[in-house]
């Protein structure tokens, strides 16, 4: 028995080392990356091509962590969420598999996940209640249908956008599992039977059809040894290699239609082209490169060409899709008017004719290729590095290559900048055959149809009113069987036998980042010295203090502005192109927040990133885009402006719970309705009323971005974050000295004044099928203790999860503290049942103050709160989360007190809490976003269309 080591390969570019390992008597194959990342990950996965779209893999992810032989609780995976550090803990299904990743720097911490993760995968209980709580059941009373994945691809279908990238991907792979949808259309999850789910189990989920890959500094023998106790006896299976599909003969084309905001009359289209197997690694680089030189800036010549036709709002579903075994490529618009959405496809193939014959400019090949690389060498790419470079590595062995194919980059990558710079007609040569000339090709049209919501409506009532006739009784059987189930109280010994750390296992105190703080002039500034693999990041914070109640929505704006148009030297296209050439991410973020004084505070920052040797071209960079500015284009301006419209009301179908709980917080603080402001609801109103007075005011839009512009550039109220290599902070920071000293020095600006409005329970409504809930309360800040935290925990990990998710259906439901502020909010998501979600928010006091929590449950909140308190962060994250901390006053000894008063918490300060939760949940307000007609049944004072 045992683990065979295969080859042994060193991948230098990210200093990892490969160990690929078989079993012997099953054959599971299993990679160890070994490096020396403090964040250790585990993972399994299992290729699970689907057969229709009943979302059947989705549906069995979610089963096989409710409940398995040796941990027979309904869900084991909320106990882990509670007594853990993890630094991931979840699960993905794609188009074709289904992965089970795992992290925690803590390496018995680890071994705990893997155990439960193992045994869910291997011997899960697949009991046909958790596949009615997960996929569907119906309500005889209620006569609706329910379900936690039903309910959660109602919300993803309710996006036009989704709609759009669904039907491109699956258009280019007729009669090939990615025809399908493994998510889950919901009329065809209503059909799923649950002895499918046992027989796909079954077939999917055996050594033979699996690959493992453990990651970082860590040992791999007790990995190995709890792998063996679940594959020493058990049967090899087959593998199911995902098949090969010949490509299309002739171009598709496919039109649906969309639920539509209240008075819209304008299309989605999209146009995608099959390309090869994503294990040909030189095409994968090509095409990632071609990406960002295509589509990948403001500048890029195919983006700016659509977006300055005037045919739709925004790009919306395009670029390359390059984690399925066949790479592809889409382009998709919105935003279209109907009359007009014909000439999508004949304008992209025209543009890319021109660009085949005049070339794509060298400057923008040279920006992808900086991005691609950039990318490839930092290795996080907006994740963990752990957890992207171990789904990296399972790309391209899942699919028949080795799992260095996308680690080991530097040769091919090589290969590719001699080809693109010394060959001319190669690029020519690229277009024409993968777009130009490529038959393997789909174009789907998305049309408004306002009557679709009532539609899906009322045929999931005669789906649901079907079966009742068929079977009354059976279903009502079947419904208190499940209702019984769901408030069946588990073991303690159940419980208990989940593994977890123990306090005496936690570390003493948080981790500690070391930092120089000091001063340039009129600036404060940062330096994180830390080993960030000769990547440095920049953090710019500009002090908006002075922005009154009228102006916060020209922030977002002017941030785009110095970034996309043009300077006193460089067009827009050079700039675009000047930016992808010498950073890996340059972009602006509204950031706002209340001290622990109760100051708030507010900036517009622009963070950045680059190799250090690229220090001297990015301080020009900077320059020009902060200082050396002539005017605002009223054209570019538009379509900045048409495209935040467009980016803030897809967001909002998307994320709806988090505009709700923005919304919510900006009655208790004004950094919160400054939030609102920039990024919520008010900032899509302003956007609007901006759009629709655009050409009478834009002389009072001028005078209102250059006001900002010319306030906001000052020594005084400047922060600057440099976080890099120790042995590159030197000379770096002389850099941004010059860069800092060329600001000028102004007086101190007075603050403006932003109005907190009245507090009153709103709804907004959105053509979806679904709602999402926001709630929040104001507390004593002052009263604020770490204890605080171990009670959330167990209101999100229990209470909400079975009250909100587990029960009423709901996707998700949590709650948070700004302990600055000490203002509490609640949220619930994709959810079926506003008014219980809101019922249990009011009652959270009483579950505090009158629930039973043994001593063994609270060490587990307490440790998943510690986990929580001090998460898992890259470098360039890292410091950019302590310099805020840093502003709000949250210095090392206050976050030492609050981690003491955390671990010393006991039953009376959770009931304590609770108590203050009774006495101002009434005093709450509540926000919500859904179907119009289902707002007026909450006794909502406020209720409006917003979409």
């Amino acid at each position: 028995m045992g683990f065979d080591l295969v080859e042994k390969s060193p991948i230098e570019e990210l200093g990892i080392t490969i160990h690929i390992y078989r079993h012997k008597n099953t054959g599971l194959e299993f990679a160890h990356l070994e490096n020396k990342d403090e964040n250790k990950l585990f993972l399994i996965s299992f290729l699970t091509p689907p057969y229709d779209s009943s979302g059947l893999p989705h549906i069995l992810e979610h089963l096989v962590l409710c409940g398995s032989k040796r941990f027979p609780l309904k869900e084991p995976f909320r106990e882990l969420m509670k007594g853990t550090l993890n630094t991931f803990l979840n699960a993905f299904t794609y188009p074709d598999r289904t992965v089970y990743p795992v992290a925690s720097y803590h390496q018995k911490d680890l071994l705990n996940l893997v155990e439960v993760y193992l045994d869910a995968v291997f011997d899960p209980l697949l009991s046909k209640y958790s596949f009615y709580q997960e996929a569907w059941h119906i309500d005889p009373e209620r006569e609706r249908a329910q379900g936690v994945v039903y309910n959660e691809m109602k919300g993803a279908y309710s996006s036009p956008e989704h709609v759009l990238a669904t039907l491109s991907l699956m258009n280019l792979y007729p009669g090939h599992p990615y025809w399908y949808d493994s998510g889950g259309r919901p009329q065809e999850i209503l059909g799923l039977e649950y002895e499918k789910v046992l027989e796909f189990h079954k077939r999917c989920y055996c050594p033979q059809n699996a690959k493992a890959i453990l990651y970082g500094s860590t040992d791999v023998e007790p990995i190995f040894g709890l792998l063996e106790q679940y594959l020493w006896e058990r049967e090899p299976g087959q593998p199911l290699p995902i098949p090969h599909h010949h490509g299309l003969y002739t171009p598709q084309r496919q039109e649906d239609t969309y639920v539509p905001k209240e008075g819209q009359s304008k299309a989605l289209v999209s146009l995608s082209w099959g390309l090869g197997e994503v294990t040909d690694l030189e095409e994968y680089l090509l095409m990632a490169v071609l990406e960002e030189a295509l589509l990948g800036s403001p500048g890029a010549p195919l983006r700016k060409r659509i977006v300055e036709s005037g045919l739709g709002e925004d790009l919306v579903a395009e670029g390359l899709e390059k984690e399925l075994k066949y790479l592809s490529f889409h382009v998709g618009l919105k935003g279209v008017e109907l009359d007009e959405a014909e000439r999508f496809h004949p304008f992209v193939f025209e543009t890319l004719g021109e660009l085949a014959q005049e070339g794509i400019p060298h400057e923008f090949i040279e920006a992808g290729l900086n991005r691609v690389e950039f990318r490839l060498r930092e290795g996080s790419d907006g994740w963990a590095k752990a957890l992207n470079l171990s789904l990296r590595a399972l790309n391209g062995w899942i699919y028949g290559g080795h799992p260095k194919i996308f680690l080991s980059f530097l040769d091919p990558l090589k290969r590719l900048k001699r080809r693109l710079t010394s060959q001319p007609s190669f690029v020519k040569e690229v277009l024409e055959r993968f777009f130009l000339s490529n038959t393997k090709r789909a174009l789907i049209l998305l049309r408004p149809d306002p009557q679709r919501s009532r539609m899906l409506e009322e045929e999931e009532k005669a789906r649901v009113r079907s079966l009742l006739e068929e079977n009354r009784g059976f279903w009502e059987a079947e419904y208190r069987r499940f209702v019984s189930f769901m408030n069946t109280q588990e073991r303690e010994e159940d419980r208990a036998a989940i593994p977890r750390l123990r306090m005496k296992e936690l570390p003493p105190s948080p981790r500690k980042v070391a930092f120089e703080r000091g001063s340039l002039g009129g600036a404060h500034v940062l330096i994180h010295p830390m080993d960030t693999g000769g990547v440095f990041y920049v953090d710019l914070f500009l002090d908006t203090s002075f922005v009154a109640e009228t102006d916060p929505v020209f922030l977002p704006l002017l941030g785009r502005c110095l970034l996309e148009m043009h300077t006193k030297r460089w067009s827009m296209e050079e700039l675009s192109s000047r930016i992808g050439r010498v950073t890996g991410g340059f972009y602006p973020e509204s950031v706002y927040f209340h001290t622990l004084e109760g100051e708030s505070r507010r900036f517009l920052v622009f963070r950045a990133k680059a190799l250090n040797s690229k220090a001297d071209s990015f301080l020009e960079l900077m320059r020009e885009i902060f200082l050396e500015r002539e005017g605002w284009e009223k054209e570019r301006f538009r379509e900045i402006l048409r495209e935040e419209i467009a980016k803030v009301e897809e967001r909002l179908v998307v994320r709806g719970h988090d505009f709700m709980v923005k919304r919510a917080l900006s009655h208790f603080g004004e950094a919160f309705l400054f939030g609102e402001a920039v990024s919520g609801i008010q900032y899509l109103r302003s956007l609007r009323r901006l759009r629709d007075g655009l050409e009478a005011d834009w002389s009072k839009v001028k005078e209102g971005l250059n006001f900002i512009y010319s306030m906001l550039l000052n020594q005084k109220g400047l922060v600057l974050n440099l976080t890099c290599d120790p042995a590159a902070t030197d000379s770096i920071r002389a850099l941004l000295e010059d860069f800092v000293f060329s600001l000028p020095i102004k007086g101190e600006m007075a603050p403006g004044t932003l109005g907190i409005k009245e507090r009153l329970s709103e709804g907004l409504g959105v053509p979806s099928q679904v709602y999402y809930v926001g709630f929040g309360v104001q507390l004593d800040p002052s009263s604020f203790c770490g204890s605080w935290l171990s009670a959330i925990k167990y209101l999100k990990t229990n209470y909400l999860w079975e009250e909100v998710r587990m029960k009423a259906g709901a996707y998700g439901a949590s709650v948070g503290v700004d302990r600055a502020k000490g203002v509490l909010w609640f949220s619930s998501y994709r959810d079926p049942n506003p008014k219980n979600s809101i019922q249990c928010f009011m009652k959270a006091g009483d579950m505090l103050s009158f629930g039973a929590i043994g001593a063994d449950e609270l060490e587990r909140l307490i440790i998943g709160a510690i986990g929580d308190l001090d998460r898992h962060m890259e470098p360039g994250e890292r410091g950019y989360v302590n310099t805020i901390r840093t502003l709000k006053g949250e210095d090392w000894e206050r976050q030492l007190r609050v981690w003491e008063e955390l671990l010393a918490t006991g039953p009376g300060e959770i009931r304590k809490f609770g108590d203050v939760l009774k006495d101002h949940l009434p005093h709450g307000v509540v926000k919500v976003m859904g179907p119009m007609e289902g707002l007026r049944d909450l006794n909502l004072v406020s209720i409006e269309r917003i979409l």
